[in-house]
This record gives structure tokens, C-alpha cells and sequence, in this order.
């Protein structure tokens, strides 16, 4: 298949967006006057602290412009995870 890389990538952009989606939904409904979170809050907090984490290093300050920036990053840093992934199988495949 000529455009195998090219569909993985497709296919690992939507469903990293369909995950940002759930991600975001979710930890924009965590009440910060609540001390303890749910376990479902908690993953969801591990699973944004990659792009957080890059957010906090490269986009300084407060608002709409990290906010953005937090979303783009973890839409890349899952875009990137789920094609090597998704690309795994066809790298077996070519080395046998």
C-alpha cells in the first residue's frame, strides 16, 4: 500500500481528536473547590501533563493563547503516540 503512512497519520489525528475531545470535556468539569478527584479526573489529569508540560515551558502566562496551545500540543503528542501505534505492525511487517 503506497499511502499506508499517510492513512495511519489520518486515522491517528482522529482519534487523537476524538480523545482530546473526551480529555478536555472532562477536565474542564473538575471543580477546583473539590479537594480529592474522581479516578476517571485523575487519569485524565496524567494523561494531559505531557502537553501541559510543554505548554508551561514554551507558551508563558495565563489564557486563551495557552489554553490553544495545550490543545494543540496534546493533539500532536497524541497524534504522534497512536501512529507509532498504529504504524507498529506494518514496521514488523517489513522487517520479516
Amino acid at each position: 500500500m503506497r499511502h499506508g503512512h499517510l492513512y495511519r497519520l489520518a486515522m491517528a489525528f482522529l482519534i487523537s481528536f476524538g480523545l482530546n475531545l473526551i480529555l478536555f470535556a472532562v477536565d474542564f468539569s473538575i471543580d477546583p473547590r473539590r479537594e480529592e478527584l474522581s479516578p476517571v479526573q485523575r487519569w485524565v489529569v496524567t494523561l494531559i501533563s505531557p502537553a501541559e508540560t510543554l505548554t508551561t515551558g514554551l507558551v508563558p502566562g495565563h489564557g486563551g493563547t495557552q489554553i490553544l496551545a495545550l490543545a494543540v500540543f496534546s493533539v500532536v503528542v497524541y497524534t504522534f503516540v497512536v501512529w507509532m501505534a498504529l504504524s507498529l505492525p506494518a514496521f514488523w511487517r517489513h522487517r520479516a
